[in-house]
């Protein structure tokens, strides 16, 4: 990747996202690297507030207030929730429109989803927890 790829990539992220990676920095090229520290000079990022955003990542990290990563664990299809979304502003952020169509058939297939969980209830409600009709929907 070029410097000119990653300024651009770098422009593009937010200021928590910087400091994330900041924080994992040594683990990057050195083009990377360098694209990153102008990135972070040019907003007035230094070396204290990356610090100070570590510490603030640690201490906080088990004190009771919400974690993504906690809920991601609980509910993996939130994670790819995420991944969708974000894939969606990256788009946009290249093409300057939504991707319209997979937003599209995202809904449609949620919506079919929900219509078939409505359905199984439906039907349970219907036949009333019937002995040889839940054996149809749960198998034993």
């Amino acid at each position: 990747m070029e410097t000119l790829d990653f300024r651009k990539q770098y422009e593009a992220m937010t200021n928590e996202e910087l400091l994330n990676l900041a924080m994992d920095s040594e683990q990057l090229s050195p083009e990377a690297r360098n694209s990153l520290d102008s990135e972070l000079s040019r907003r007035g990022i230094g070396r204290g507030k990356i610090h100070e955003y570590s510490q603030d990542r640690t201490r906080h990290k088990g004190d009771g207030k919400y974690n993504p990563q906690a809920a991601y664990s609980l509910f993996p299809s939130l994670r790819r929730i995420r991944a969708t979304l974000d894939d969606w502003r990256k788009y946009r952020h290249q093409t300057g429109e939504w991707p319209r169509r997979s937003v599209a058939f995202y809904f449609v297939r949620l919506l079919v989803e929900i219509a078939a969980l409505i359905l199984i209830v439906w039907y349970g409600v219907l036949h009333d927890g019937q002995e040889e009709y839940s054996s149809l929907l749960f198998s034993r």
